[in-house]
């Protein structure tokens, strides 16, 4: 299903129609999310123009069925960097995943001190940015 000359769009809705066959699902967490080339490299919350997958693009899904959050990375093409890239990014979340699984008590503070929040304010929440970030 992944390949180049079709629309992120087109895939998105060829991957939905698959699983909504095959298994039914139409209820997701969050949109669902296909982005390729300079698209992956945009935030979640934006929509960019829908752009057609070239011959050697990174590509990413993001879908979110509701039985579990889904993501993958894809590279048409062979370029060794954007191979590489999928290749970390894939051993980066299965790490993260298990880190979590063994840890499931684990707060946001321990997970990431924010040092540059300098100090709690009368509510408890942190406050005071350093002006370097």
């Amino acid at each position: 299903m992944v390949r180049a000359s079709i629309a992120e769009s087109q895939l998105n809705q060829e991957i939905y129609d698959l699983a909504k066959q095959m298994y039914g699902i139409s209820t997701y967490w969050h949109k669902r999310i296909v982005r390729a080339g300079a698209n992956t490299l945009l935030p979640y919350a934006e929509n960019p123009p829908d752009h057609v997958i070239g011959e050697d693009d990174i590509l990413f899904l993001d879908l979110g069925p509701v039985f579990e959050d889904f993501g993958r990375t894809f590279v048409i093409g062979s370029d060794p960097s954007k191979l590489k890239m999928r290749d970390d990014v894939a051993k980066a979340f299965a790490d993260g995943k298990r880190y979590f699984k063994e840890n499931p008590d684990i707060t946001a503070d321990q997970l990431m001190p924010m040092p540059y929040l300098s100090r709690r304010d009368t509510d408890g929440s942190l406050v005071g940015r350093s002006p370097d970030i």
